[in-house]
């Protein structure tokens, strides 16, 4: 399962990083963003890699009540204007 994610990572990564830094490094790099896209694919391994652990752990259960409780906590975020 890593491995499928990690696959799917690093394919997406090269068509955005080659569309982006083929029009659009310059921008990126006079912005300093070059290393918030280093972070930001380390922490897309990093979700991969601790998400294959944690699945092992989480029953179907637990992924219910937190869907529950999120949809809860966004319809009364919506309710009362804050999004």
């Amino acid at each position: 399962m890593v491995v499928s994610a990690v696959v799917v990572d690093i394919s997406r990564l090269l068509i955005y990083g080659i569309t982006f830094f083929s029009r659009d490094f310059d921008v990126l790099k006079s912005l300093g963003g070059v290393g918030l896209v280093i972070v930001g694919t380390l922490c897309a391994f990093c979700g991969a890699f601790i998400g294959t652990r944690l699945m092992k752990k989480v029953t179907m259960r637990t992924i219910q009540v937190i869907v529950g409780v999120m949809l809860l906590l966004v319809g009364l975020s919506i309710g009362t204007g804050l999004i």
